[in-house]
């Protein structure tokens, strides 16, 4: 049995100390309110993940610019009426030692589900360079520093600037999508670099070192002339020394058929974004830390050989809020495995609806479940069927304090999953 000492280990990030190694990647679950403020539903589901031993919960999306009046459900940090449920949010995190903050990027004012992108013969990027004036830049690297000040008014640790998955940093340093020929454009390296090195000097400005700042990159955009690894590197270099901790990542969402190397699937190796992340950590003098398809055992082995110091994880923690708790008292036999089917995905990202998971039926849904009354007395159960169904009205029952007997017909559980675990 593995022991997870390393993935357990603290470790220093820039102006945080964190109590392992173990992050949650920012995820917007659209569990805010009509006005898009900070809800209760949201801050019950982001305690319940710090509660289950996460060293820092990041949500998203905060977004930086004002949205347009028919956009809902997202937390704005365009104004100072987020400060007070903020503060609300980072208090029910920080009640389990755990760091608290939010994902900063400018929203389109057109969005559209991601599935509906590649049918308009060109990528559909969240916020195209071309599309603003000079002047509408610089208001938009203004509106990161004073969302990111909001955070700190509120008692949040750190913001994650997203520049992968070609958000905005991502879009005006790469060739492809930036062909503008001012200050920001595409004629040379350091202006490529301006609008993400303006921003975090913006940033720093605000809130000097009183808010962390993770960095999330895609070590490959994974189009045809976009940056390489080297140049990717070197801007990189560019920027460290205004940020904590950087986030590797892979992967677009412009094109549609590229989304499965921000999600990988269950087909998809696990930690394929090793191999970019090590060589950022080789040539980096910043914590470094990877995402996608990872597990505990792939990242404990990772960070013993110094590939990484640290790794982000979202969706195992929707499958099982409780994996470090778990791994800390060595109950990891216990963890509920993300299959990764991408239900979380395919619901928020596709059809804007509240985040669920097909392993834990309470996911977004937590103040829900939470005013379940504790029986007053144990019963005898019968749970008939051992699949799907059957195993979690069981489970339920007996976490409930039931003594469950469950009956299945056949000489072995799992109903329907064995028929849809088989190749076709």
């Amino acid at each position: 049995m593995n022991n997870y000492e390393n993935i357990m280990k603290p470790i220093k990030a820039g102006r945080i100390e964190l109590k392992n190694r173990i992050t949650f990647s920012p995820t917007y679950p659209w569990l805010a309110t009509y006005d898009n403020h900070v809800s209760n539903d949201l801050i019950v589901w982001a305690s319940r993940i710090a509660a289950g031993g996460a060293a820092c919960v990041a949500i998203g999306t905060g977004t930086v610019n004002p949205l347009p009046p028919f956009m809902h459900y997202l937390v704005s940090l365009a104004d100072d009426s987020c400060i007070i449920q903020l503060n609300q949010l980072f208090d029910a995190i920080h009640a389990y030692n755990c760091k608290a903050g939010f994902e900063l990027m400018p929203l389109d004012p057109v969005p559209e589900p991601f599935d509906e992108r590649d049918k308009k013969g060109k990528p559909q990027i969240e916020v195209d360079p071309n599309n603003y004036t000079n002047a509408e830049v610089k208001e938009m690297i203004q509106q990161y520093a004073d969302a990111t000040e909001r955070v700190m008014k509120a008692k949040g640790d750190m913001v994650v600037l997203h520049g992968a998955h070609m958000q905005p940093p991502a879009a005006f340093f790469s060739k492809v999508y930036n062909q503008r020929h001012d200050e920001y454009g595409c004629d040379s390296l350091e202006n490529r670099a301006r609008f993400t090195v303006e921003i975090l000097e913006k940033i720093r400005e605000k809130v000097s070192d009183e808010i962390a700042i993770e960095y999330r990159i895609s070590g490959s955009d994974m189009m045809e002339g976009s940056p390489e690894l080297d140049e990717l590197i070197e801007f990189m270099k560019m920027i460290q020394d205004k940020i904590d901790w950087l986030h590797v990542s892979r992967g677009q969402l412009g094109v549609h058929k590229l989304t499965p190397y921000v999600f990988p699937p269950l087909y998809y190796e696990r930690g394929f974004n090793l191999d970019y992340a090590m060589k950022f950590k080789a040539a980096l003098n910043i914590p470094v830390s990877c995402v996608g398809g990872m597990d505990i055992d792939v990242a404990e082995k990772a960070i013993a050989e110094g590939k990484i110091d640290m790794i982000a994880m979202s969706r195992p923690f929707l499958a099982d809020r409780d994996i470090v708790a778990k791994i800390k008292h060595h109950r990891e036999d216990e963890i509920r495995p993300c299959i990764r089917c991408n239900t979380c995905i395919h619901r928020t990202h596709n059809f804007f609806l509240p985040v669920r998971c097909a392993i834990d039926a309470t996911q977004g849904r937590e103040s829900f479940f939470i005013t379940y009354l504790v029986p007053e007395s144990s019963r005898k159960v019968a749970v008939i069927g051992g699949g799907p169904a059957g195993m979690e009205a069981a489970r339920t029952a007996a976490d409930r304090g039931h003594k469950v007997t469950l009956y299945e017909s056949s000489d072995h559980l799992g109903g329907m999953l064995e028929i849809g675990a088989k190749p076709q």
